[in-house]
């Protein structure tokens, strides 16, 4: 889950980048063997975009973890959601 409507780097952190944190890491205690973060094609070294940032620091975690990240470029199907 990520929130998009939040816009402050604060609440971007606080609930998207922490949040997933805290999941990652609970997930790797509980011995799940096999993880993938759904990160974001914005995601990557040197971008100055606030959603990027938090995903790369997302997948930083993962990694350090054992999981695995994917930057996806699209996701669609019927509706939103």
């Amino acid at each position: 889950a990520w929130d998009l409507t939040l816009v402050s780097a604060g609440d971007v952190w606080g609930t998207n980048v922490s949040g997933s944190q805290h999941l990652l890491r609970n997930v790797a205690a509980a011995g799940v063997r096999r993880v993938i973060f759904i990160s974001s094609m914005s995601a990557y070294k040197g971008t100055q975009q606030l959603y990027g940032q938090a995903k790369l620091a997302c997948e930083r975690t993962a990694g350090s973890l054992g999981a695995v990240s994917t930057r996806l470029g699209l996701v669609y199907g019927p509706g939103w959601g």
